[in-house]
């Protein structure tokens, strides 16, 4: 019964410390409190195993007595492999347990139960060895997952790390980006209020140019011309690159001829050539219909015409079309300051000048070829440099032929004979800036027509109203107030006929800062008007209104 009690006590006491540890507070000192009195219950429990064979025997059958080893035996290799993984409960169970066996077996002085004892404790031996190789293997274990979970902490810990300063970059990329697209944002947006006291400026100095009759203002007027001429460029050539920079041109593709888009250039091109004493020289070899967007490559060949000019001093600029492997090969070549190697990739760089270390004012902004190498990007063609210092340069775009190589020729309306002059035209400007509404006016009043001057559609029908004839001319800036050009055009001419009959015609013309709103035929995106970019000289609005009256009298306007 003693025996019995004590093996009740040492099964029902670790379930006892192990139920006080997880209720109570599990700070280090209750761990180890824990873990000593789990090691006395093992010690306990050992020496209740070992006095079994104090109890259980003698015995008058001997497979009884093999049978309580047997049974002690399994026991001991039950607890060995449980606790392999703690040195002092495995010791404290398997010790007691062993010799207490032993000596109840050595007390029985026969010769079985001696040879039963040495043979166990050969046992206990083997088994004590074992338990110490799997004590190892699992503590090698336990080592190596808890350096594994060190090593995954670290690594995690450096990949939050990276991750943090990769945000951190992205979001200071992405601030910097922000910032200077604002900052081009801005710029293209300010385009039309920049362009409008320049618009009223040119048309003003055109205005003075032709009623001046003193030679000793001539120079002076000339001087302020070519004021003019230098800061419209300045102009265009920052609005241009801050409309590419925010993404706002779209390149429209259509099949053209090169041959219309060439004389164009030459006529513009040649003068300043000419100015300059500069031997200009256009050679087509080959007019093939190419499919791009014919006004963005426009722009690609006038940068780099007016870049070749600006450059040259003396000798010659020679633009040249041919063939080359079933493409088109566009070359504008010059005799002036060339190009050195080292300085070629950095050229198309915004704000460069390879003229000299500090950018010349004259010499423009240093942005032409860098709308060259973006414009070439969105259109997907190829411009090549060859060049040297002092011999000059050969910029070239190759152009892949469209499907149809014949080419195209634009069907022209017919046109009654050209009108040379607007005199006696009853006109109408529509525009919300004071400036270039009195600009407008005047430019018009200076070519002969009688004018009538509003600030929006509602005002100029209602002065209309009070007028016996109807207007033969309306031109309105895009942008007004409230509304839009096109829209007021729209209902003015509306209530035109109601007043004076269905059929009768108006000619319009539109007036923009903003050059994004023209399509590639130079007529409004949201209509079929043709459109003016500010700043517009006195020339350019003589002929566009020439045209448009033209187009009147032959009755070729479109509704």
């Amino acid at each position: 019964m003693i025996w019995w009690a004590a093996y009740t006590l040492q099964g029902v006491w670790p379930i006892v410390v192990v139920k006080c540890y997880t209720r109570g507070p599990q700070t280090d000192e209750a761990l180890l409190s824990a873990a000593q009195k789990l090691v006395s219950c093992s010690l306990l429990a050992g020496f209740v195993w070992g006095t079994s064979s104090w109890v259980m025997l003698p015995t008058s059958s001997s497979h009884v007595a093999s049978f309580v080893a047997l049974g002690h035996a399994m026991v001991l290799m039950a607890v060995v492999n449980t606790l392999a993984n703690d040195r002092r409960m495995a010791l404290g169970f398997v010790v007691p347990a062993t010799l207490m066996f032993i000596s109840g077996l050595f007390r029985l002085g026969e010769v079985y139960y001696s040879v039963l004892g040495f043979g166990f404790l050969i046992f206990t031996g083997a088994l004590l060895t074992f338990a110490k190789a799997q004590e190892e293997t699992i503590s090698e274990l336990v080592h190596l997952r808890l350096e594994t979970a060190r090593l995954l902490e670290e690594r995690t810990a450096q990949q939050r790390e990276a991750e943090a300063l990769r945000r951190q970059a992205e979001d200071a990329r992405g601030e910097a980006e922000r910032a200077n697209l604002d900052k081009t944002r801005f710029l293209a947006a300010a385009g039309h209020d920049l362009r409008q006291p320049m618009h009223a400026l040119v048309l003003y100095h055109g205005h003075m140019h032709r009623l001046n009759h003193q030679s000793s203002l001539m120079e002076t007027i000339e001087s302020s011309a070519k004021a003019l001429t230098s800061m419209k460029s300045l102009l265009d050539s920052i609005l241009e690159a801050s409309q590419l920079l925010t993404g706002s041109v779209k390149p429209v593709s259509k099949h053209f001829s090169i041959a219309p888009m060439l004389d164009r250039l030459d006529a513009q091109m040649r003068p300043q050539a000419q100015a300059k004493g500069l031997a200009y020289q256009m050679t087509v070899r080959a007019d093939k219909v190419v499919y791009s967007d014919e006004v963005l490559l426009e722009r690609i060949l006038r940068n780099l015409i007016a870049n070749a000019i600006r450059y040259t001093n003396r000798g010659k600029v020679l633009v040249d079309v041919c063939i080359r492997k079933e493409a088109l090969l566009l070359r504008v070549a010059d005799t002036g300051i060339g190009i050195p190697r080292e300085d070629r990739a950095r050229i198309f760089q915004p704000f460069v000048q390879v003229s000299s270390e500090t950018r010349a004012r004259r010499k423009g902004l240093g942005l032409g070829l860098a709308v060259v190498a973006e414009l070439s990007k969105l259109l997907e063609v190829d411009v090549g440099l060859r060049s040297s210092r002092g011999r000059g340069s050969i910029f070239s775009v190759r152009l892949p032929f469209a499907d149809d190589l014949t080419p195209m020729l634009d069907t022209q309306k017919a046109l009654s004979p050209y009108r040379p002059s607007a005199a006696g035209t009853f006109a109408v400007v529509i525009d919300d800036e004071e400036e270039s509404l009195q600009a407008m006016a005047s430019a018009l009043r200076l070519l002969g027509c009688k004018v009538m001057t509003a600030a929006s559609s509602a005002q100029a029908i209602k002065n209309l109203s009070r007028q016996e004839l109807m207007p033969e001319l309306i031109v309105s800036d895009y942008h007004l107030a409230d509304e839009l050009g096109p829209d007021a055009v729209a209902a003015i001419t509306q209530a035109q006929r109601m007043r004076f009959g269905a059929g009768l015609g108006i000619a319009t013309l539109l007036v923009t800062g903003d050059p994004a709103l023209v399509d590639v035929e130079g007529s409004a995106l949201a209509s079929r008007l043709p459109v003016l970019i500010k700043p517009v000289s006195l020339e350019a609005l003589n002929a566009a209104v020439a045209v448009r009256l033209s187009e009147l009298a032959a009755g070729c306007l479109e509704d």
